[in-house]
């Protein structure tokens, strides 16, 4: 299989900005030092999109400073398949054209990385001035090609596409190699970053849910905080202490799984440090599923998050960590989770199958979830699309859970056609309920959607509409119908089930309505007659949030809330009526209550 199928980014100022410093003053003790630092590590990292560079044409001394061997351009269209090898931003790419690519920095580095996609397992090794081996670093699968033209996918189970790969030494760094296949032609790469400077300074953030010491903790909650880092953070991790004789890994914990980043989850952290890099997307998530904790979930255990900059710093965020009592053993609810699409999946095609499972815990009797799947709602940016065909039998969900209620037919699946959304970012969760409507949103997560123009519905060009807007289906008609453009805007709150009532909203004397959701939650607010919308942050105008739809046939506002979403969200809706100022609805997300 062949790979078949830049202009550098302006250098940002990595100054040290008054609230940082008093910030890494409180809780780090290093206030002079750092202080001290900052004008010496004022540099920043210097990314190659590769942008504007002819496809097919070899890359050597175009950039300043860096001497490419083995390298060629790619362009999405003509020589890059992008359907196995998807761009990480833009249309073009590198490629290894002949053997190993090799990058010779003209002033040592101290850190490299990249995006890569790949068929063969690859190596990066840095070397010193003199060629002398300093450090590697290795891809985390043999080949992670995407499936972004459909199945049968040829990328190793659990990988994904673009992985980033990054290697650092405080010895200075003068030739990167790039190996896959000897021969060449087997990986690509995107968005290169490189630090001239030696950067000392860790990330830092908040580690906010779940609340530490929290009870009757049970099912899915959400693992969520935020982090920032003057040269950009490039991954969270969560982590658990290790219970009895269990082989510990990194830090002397056991690993669970990588936190999830999301643009415009936490409004309050871009007021606070609007000049960080990334701070619209400081927000990070993980959605952790108890049950799968030792003890099928049930006991005490303490959560751990680390977060990790762009050129290899890492630190503990919320030291010591957060000590959570789970009591699945308890549960009455359905418990569960999606399998398909995984989290940040990029998925496309009109016939993608959607797996995922629920069960009903023994604790909840002689309820059952209905084997028809009627009580089971596919959700997508807080819409319902559909009910699966569930009662299918998986034997690992069998074993691991023996005598509960469905255990035999916990699967369901989805046939869902992706070309009737709007390429980019969407959630999804199910809604499942048993017989006696006790039960709440599972395995909420981020996906994105990657249809070529042709067989995609159009992206919505409005700069203030939801990513997805106009583009779900639903269940069954509303029960409220849309307003004519000359009625009140009158405001309905519809919480979880989809046949929960619907309860008015008051409007408060600042002429605003204000509800508050837990996160996770899911909510419906019938507006009335609007047909747009967007999130107001310090001023300005933004999407509405990921994992939200704004339908203009009904008027109507949903929003499955995510493990990242916490704090105030201040929503603003244009009414059909030109003349009537928009609607405010102020949105205050706390963290999940365990009763």
């Amino acid at each position: 299989m062949s790979v078949i199928r830049d202009n550098a980014w302006a250098t940002s100022d990595r100054q040290c900005p008054y609230a940082s410093r008093h910030y890494l003053a409180r809780h780090f003790m290093r206030s002079l030092i750092i202080c001290c630092l900052c004008p010496i590590i004022g540099a920043a990292t210097s990314p190659l999109d590769f942008e504007g560079f002819a496809d097919g044409s070899i890359l050597t001394t175009q950039y300043p400073g860096l001497t490419f061997a083995n390298t060629q351009i790619l362009t999405s269209g003509i020589s890059l398949n992008e359907f196995e090898f998807p761009p990480h931003s833009g249309t073009i790419v590198a490629s290894d054209n002949g053997g190993p690519i090799s990058i010779r920095f003209a002033s040592p580095v101290f850190s490299f990385g990249a995006y890569f996609t790949y068929t063969k397992k690859m190596t990066l090794t840095a070397s010193d001035a003199q060629g002398n081996q300093l450090t590697t670093a290795t891809s985390g699968f043999s080949n992670n090609l995407a499936c972004l033209g459909g199945p049968p996918c040829s990328g190793q189970a659990g990988s994904g596409e673009n992985e980033f790969l990054q290697i650092t030494s405080k010895t200075g760094i003068s030739t990167i190699t790039i190996a896959g296949d000897p021969a060449g032609g087997s990986f690509v790469l995107d968005d290169a970053t490189y630090s001239a400077v030696l950067d000392i300074i860790p990330p830092f953030g908040s580690f906010d849910t779940p609340i530490n010491k929290a009870s009757s903790v049970v099912g899915a909650i959400g693992v969520t905080g935020w982090a920032l880092d003057d040269v950009g953070v490039a991954k969270v991790e969560i982590y658990r202490d290790p219970i009895g004789n269990e082989p510990k890994g990194n830090f002397g914990l056991i690993f669970i799984g990588n936190a999830v980043f999301v643009a415009g989850a936490r409004p309050d952290v871009v007021g606070l440090y609007p000049s960080y890099p990334n701070a619209n997307r400081a927000g990070w998530g993980y959605q952790l599923l108890t049950n799968f904790l030792p003890s099928s979930g049930n006991g005490t255990f303490t959560l751990h998050a680390f977060a990790y900059d762009a050129t290899g710093n890492v630190i503990e965020i919320g030291t010591p960590g957060k000590t959570i009592t789970c009591t699945n053993a308890s549960a009455t609810k359905p418990f569960g989770t999606i399998d398909t699409p995984g989290q940040g999946e990029t998925i496309s095609g009109a016939d993608y199958v959607n797996f995922g499972w629920a069960l009903t815990p023994p604790a909840g009797g002689s309820f059952v979830i209905p084997t028809n799947g009627s009580t089971i709602t596919v959700i997508i940016d807080g819409a319902p699309v559909g009910q699966p065909t569930y009662n299918q039998l998986r034997n690992d969900i069998a074993t691991l859970f023996p005598g509960y209620t469905n255990s035999n037919g916990a699967v369901g699946f989805f046939h869902l056609n992706t070309t009737q959304f709007a390429n980019g970012v969407h959630a999804i969760s199910w809604n499942v309920f048993d017989n006696a409507g006790r039960g709440e949103g599972l395995g909420s997560r981020y996906f994105t959607i990657a249809n070529s123009r042709s067989a995609s519905a159009p992206q919505n060009s409005s700069p203030t509409s939801s990513v997805s807007s106009g583009h779900i289906r639903r269940v069954g008609r509303e029960s409220v119908p849309r307003v004519s453009y000359k009625a009140d805007l009158k405001v309905f709150l519809r919480r979880n089930s989809l046949t929960a009532p619907l309860l008015p909203l008051t409007q408060g004397k600042d002429r605003s309505y204000a509800l508050t959701v837990e996160q996770l939650e899911r909510i419906e607010l019938h507006l009335g007659a609007v047909h747009d919308g967007y999130a107001l942050v310090r001023k300005e105008k933004h999407l509405l949030p990921a994992g939200s739809t704004l339908d203009r046939d009904t008027g109507i506002f949903y929003w499955q809330t995510a493990a990242p979403f916490l704090g105030r969200f201040d929503l603003m809706f244009t009414p059909d009526n030109q003349k009537a100022a928009p609607l405010h609805v102020r949105i205050r997300i706390i963290p999940q209550r365990f009763r």
